[in-house]
């Protein structure tokens, strides 16, 4: 028979059972308040270095105050942070540190009344590594590297785009653009009878219909001249949005047939900053010349291949994008923008239809900030001159 004292020890132990049991209950509810609360300061730090990067990248002050300034803001006054300290530093990163002070249930009991919480995040401005709104007009990527070696992918320095076939700078006067009519409409910077403004050849067209990360909206069922043009302008001819969010790298269909509509877009484009993709000559199989690789191509290098709809059905021809560029379409002739030109055959009346481009940047000598792409992601490697600039959480 239980006597009273063993009733007794009974009524202490599940008391104590009970206190130790609330004490945990009380715990994890705090503990999982804090955690809950730590989550919104990872996303306070995340908004507030994204935002903070993206005004240095595409902001119209862009500069140190106004990145500090944004992100603060983003971390306390939209995502409830009690303090943010921000902070610039080099390569263009910005990095927040997000703080709350949280209330706790049960804790005060041992004199916990709030604990701290903080996180902290850090984005870049940098090179992207996927884009939106390219246009559909790729160029060999090794002239490209070329022209960068050689100084041409500089500040203000411009580019003949050949409309079709290569660059013939040998037999016709690269160093003048003329109308027409032959007459001179601008004088390019030549050194020794050779062009500053570097020929750019090999142009393609690229079939974006696949490659695309969501869906195209500008999809017109690949390899014809409307899309192409569609994508130029950056709408349908229902003035519906068009413009494709393409991750890179990736293989694309090269559509056949010349576009005549597309590039009368493209030059109409004078003045506009514009990205475009720049394909592997070696893995798309079109490497021409000795120019930009007297070496030829790897032995071992593959060209890409295609097994996605529509884009294999439009053409044999194959182009891996790898890269992209960031050029303004035209030369500023007095405060004119023009994109068509001529140039003249040395010892000869013939002429050839040539497209110019500008390599444009902004006040410091970085690139432009319309060299921007908002659904896109950095690479981490800083931007130069030529380049398209994305945003991207890097820690």
């Amino acid at each position: 028979m239980k006597t009273e004292t063993s009733r007794g020890q009974v009524l202490v132990l599940v008391a104590l059972a009970l206190l130790a049991l609330v004490a945990v209950v009380a715990l994890a509810v705090d503990i999982g308040n804090v955690y809950r609360e730590r989550r919104h300061m990872q996303n306070a730090a995340d908004a507030g270095a994204l935002a903070g990067a993206r005004e240095i990248c595409f902001g119209d002050a862009g500069t140190e105050a106004a990145a500090i300034a944004t992100g603060e803001d983003y971390a306390i006054n939209r995502n409830d942070a009690d303090g943010a300290v921000v902070t610039v530093g080099m390569p263009v990163t910005v990095t927040v540190v997000a703080t709350k002070s949280v209330d706790t249930f049960f804790a005060g009991v041992i004199g916990f009344n709030e604990i701290p919480v903080e996180a902290d995040a850090t984005a870049m401005c940098g090179t992207a590594g996927a884009a939106g709104g390219l246009w559909p007009v790729g160029f060999d990527k090794r002239r490209w590297d070329y022209a960068e070696q050689h100084g041409q992918i500089d500040c203000g320095k411009t580019m003949i785009i050949w409309e079709g076939g290569q660059a013939d700078c040998d037999n016709y006067d690269c160093c003048v653009l003329t109308d027409k009519k032959g007459n001179p409409i601008a004088f390019l910077d030549c050194e020794h009878g050779e062009p500053e403004a570097y020929p750019l050849d090999n142009r393609a067209w690229v079939d974006f219909s696949i490659g695309i990360s969501g869906d195209d909206p500008c999809d017109s069922g690949g390899c014809g001249a409307r899309e192409a043009r569609d994508r130029i302008v950056g709408e349908t001819n229902k003035h519906e949005l068009c413009e494709s969010f393409v991750e890179l790298p990736d293989c694309f269909a090269n559509p056949s047939g010349e576009k005549t509509s597309a590039w009368k877009e493209a030059e109409n484009a004078a003045g506009r900053i514009v990205s475009i993709p720049l394909y592997d000559p070696c893995k798309s199989g079109t490497l021409g010349g000795d120019l930009t690789d007297p070496d030829g191509c790897p032995i071992d290098a593959e060209v890409c291949t295609m097994t996605k709809s529509p884009g294999d059905n439009c053409t044999n021809e194959r182009y891996w994008i790898d890269a992209m560029a960031c050029v303004q379409i035209g030369i500023d002739i007095d405060g004119d923008w023009t994109a068509t030109g001529y140039v003249l055959e040395k010892d000869g009346n013939k002429r050839e239809r040539v497209m110019i481009a500008t390599i444009p940047c902004d006040e410091d000598g970085g690139p432009a900030r319309e060299c921007a792409t908002a659904p896109g992601w950095s690479t981490g490697v800083i931007p130069r001159p030529g380049d398209i600039r994305a945003v991207s959480l890097i820690e």
